[in-house]
């Protein structure tokens, strides 16, 4: 039972695995909450959505994961770094006046050098100058409206050298704002964000090309450019102008005097330093429509192996006031084969970070028709609140083959087996929130009691960043793009997100990992309080890592090396008899989960954070052999529909567990080790490890 102040969230808590967390457009939330409907096709059968791991080969060798029903990644931005800043000094004659108080030039640059060293150390910068090679003669009007000098093309930030090339920059000529707008332009890069400060006293002597209409005609055919003014001791007229050239482009101006105010010279710099920044992507939740009863009976709608969604669980169990508040429960109907081991989870996904940090979670437990226990409950349980992502919390519950272990006599063969789900605690009381349920169901494997566990084993070296590819982590479960181990890949993160990507392993190996940021985030000013990295069995069960922390923060600096970790055994079937919990969660190939989470900023909550991703795995070990199940003349519940499985190939490591509905999902090894410990018969509490944070 959730007590007031316990801050948690229960979910996962049956047999199988945590289902795939992604809405379909028929089932999308109310305005208010922060999901977005699933990537797809509407109508699409949810049943094939379901998270199939790699099933390896004899040999050990992990192959690719099924295709079928597996959401396309995201495609990711070009732009993923810092927009390329081009800096546009005047050295018209004009700034050579001593009413700044002094002159305007040593106005000028006094201001840019000072810009050019708040700038982040990942900042690309060039240099383009007008009026420098003419004098102001009107005979030299025309070669002088035509003087704009690139003087340092884009190149990644030397404060010192670029600070020394301001400093020598004489004033003389003519003024030809537009002109070097244009100049300034095309210097730039041709696509993604890029940006133009333009430093000057506003006058120009060289229209046409007016200005402003410059400014407006760059808006319209360079969509990516954001150009800023910044105006030296300018009069009114001249600042019209140059807000006018700033509005063009959704830029922003300022006075160069209001530079000595500290706060307004860290906007202007985030303004230059300005890099991909993206809304935080909402976790998806998918799964077949079902809703459950509200109490076990042949009205109790079936569920056959698959990924499951309801929508109606309201309330959450706790105390309050002195007294009980009451949660929703629901039941579903298990279609179950003999000789076939049941597993169940569910996932209670949050809509949104409180402060209260009141719980919210799921207690699971197998049932009879008389509310009787088969299996000891399963509860999970985690904070809703504070600075962590939103809460996605897993448990799972099963693994005990029907009639042996601690499989309760008041559940007998040929008796009906019902999954009771209870929501827990008073997170978002009264407002449904997205739970997903799984069942799967597992063959028996050939001398299954001669395959023993593994030792935990110390940290691996972390693997070393190789040539990279931008991908676009998933928003959950079900929609994380597979990484191959060996590989590098390039995203970003927003603040209070989290992103999910997938890694295959098969028996015998251990994974391992590194993210690194690759620049500094977006605005350049935000905090972040910390970064955590979670790893994910198949079942989507949270699991024991080697967590490895260097210094402080997840920031792009010289002495951090990155949030690096690998698993604490290798994958074994025999793990899942281990007495250790953290053994027991490797008791399966197939794909493993990173979960990057990123806190939210209370600075800027589209903080945004570029990043590398290494994964490598290594190891190998014999792959179990699973046998037939029964087909379904003899299943626990004779009213249910037929349920078949087949025999895996011999030396195969996955079999095929089976319904009318899902005819080939393949499983690297059948059982949810992370939740069960299953030569004892016990039902394993699982919770979200705390300690797996990395802070700033």
């Amino acid at each position: 039972m959730l007590h007031r102040g316990a801050a948690a969230i229960l979910v996962c808590a049956t047999a199988l695995v945590c289902p795939a967390l992604q809405y379909q457009p028929a089932l999308q939330y109310q305005p208010a909450l922060q999901y977005q409907p699933a990537l797809g096709p509407p109508g699409a059968a949810a049943t094939a959505d379901v998270d199939t791991p790699v099933a390896p080969t004899g040999s050990g060798a992990a192959s690719s994961p099924s295709t079928i029903g597996t959401p396309t990644a995201l495609a990711a931005d070009p732009v993923t770094g810092r927009a390329p800043l081009m800096i546009v000094l005047d050295a018209s004659g004009s700034m050579n006046l001593e009413d700044a108080p002094g002159k305007r030039m040593d106005l000028a640059q006094r201001a840019v050098t000072s810009l050019i060293r708040g700038l982040p150390a990942d900042a690309r910068v060039e240099l383009t100058v007008y009026g420098t090679q003419t004098g102001a003669n009107t005979s030299e009007k025309s070669l002088g409206c035509t003087d704009v000098t690139v003087l340092q093309p884009v190149r990644p930030l030397d404060a010192d050298s670029l600070s020394t090339s301001v400093d020598a920059v004489v004033a003389s000529g003519f003024s030809p704002i537009g002109e070097a707008l244009r100049v300034a332009s095309a210097a730039l890069p041709q696509t993604g964000r890029r940006t133009i400060l333009l430093v000057s006293d506003g006058y120009d002597y060289c229209t046409p090309p007016d200005p402003c209409g410059t400014a407006q005609g760059l808006a319209a055919s360079e969509p990516g450019l954001t150009i800023h003014t910044l105006g030296v001791h300018v009069d009114d007229a001249a600042q019209q102008q140059l807000r006018c050239i700033a509005s063009a482009t959704g830029g922003e101006y300022v006075d160069a005097e209001k530079l000595e105010d500290s706060t307004v010279e860290q906007d202007v710099v985030d303004w230059l330093a300005a890099g991909y920044q993206r809304d935080t992507m909402p976790y998806r939740a998918s799964g077949t429509a079902i809703t459950g009863s509200a109490e076990p009976s042949a009205d109790t709608p079936l569920m056959t192996p698959g990924n499951y969604l309801d929508n109606s669980l309201t309330r959450g169990t706790y105390y309050g006031s002195g007294s009980e508040k009451g949660g929703t429960v629901r039941y579903y109907r298990l279609a179950l084969g003999t000789r076939m081991t049941p597993w169940v989870s569910a996932t209670i996904v949050g809509d949104q970070r409180t402060q209260d940090y009141a719980q919210a979670g799921i207690q699971l437990t197998l049932v009879n028709g008389s509310d009787g226990q088969c299996l000891p409950k399963v509860e999970s349980s985690e904070s809703a609140g504070g600075s962590d992502p939103l809460p996605v919390v897993s448990a799972q519950l099963g693994g005990i083959l029907p009639n042996t272990g601690t499989w309760s006599k008041e559940c007998p063969a040929g008796a009906p087996v019902f999954l009771r789900v209870e929501r827990l605690g008073g997170y978002r009381f009264g407002l449904p929130l997205p739970v997903e349920l799984q069942l799967r169901a597992e063959p028996p494997v050939e001398a299954a009691e001669s395959l023993q566990p593994a030792s935990i084993q110390g940290e691996r070296k972390p693997p070393m960043a190789g040539p990279a590819t931008p991908t676009a982590g998933g928003t959950s479960f079900a929609d994380a793009p597979t990484l191959q181990p060996g590989s590098t890949i390039t995203d970003t993160i927003v603040a209070g997100e989290t992103r999910f990507y997938a890694v295959p392993l098969s028996w015998g190996q251990r994974l391992s990992y590194r993210v690194l940021p690759t620049g500094v985030g977006t605005p350049a000013s935000a905090s972040v309080e910390y970064a955590r990295v979670d790893v994910a069995n198949p079942m989507r069960a949270t699991v024991a890592a080697n967590q490895q922390q260097q210094g402080a923060g997840f920031a792009a600096r010289k002495d951090f090396t990155g949030l690096t970790g690998d698993s604490v055994v290798p994958v074994l079937y025999g793990n899942r008899v281990s007495t250790d919990e953290k053994v027991r969660g490797y008791a399966f190939a197939g794909r493993y989960y990173l979960q990057l989470s990123l806190s939210p900023s209370q600075d800027d909550p589209r903080l945004t954070i570029p990043f590398a991703l290494t994964v490598d795995a290594a190891g190998a070990a014999p792959a179990p052999k699973y046998l037939a199940g029964n087909a379904s003349a003899e299943t626990r519940d004779p009213a249910t529909p037929s349920v078949t499985t087949a025999a895996p190939a011999s030396g195969s490591a996955g079999g095929q567990f089976a319904s009318a509905e899902t005819p080939r999902w393949l499983w690297a090894v059948a059982g949810a080790a992370a939740a069960l410990l299953m030569a004892s018969g016990l039902a394993l509490l699982r919770r979200r490890p705390r300690g797996n944070v990395h802070r700033r």
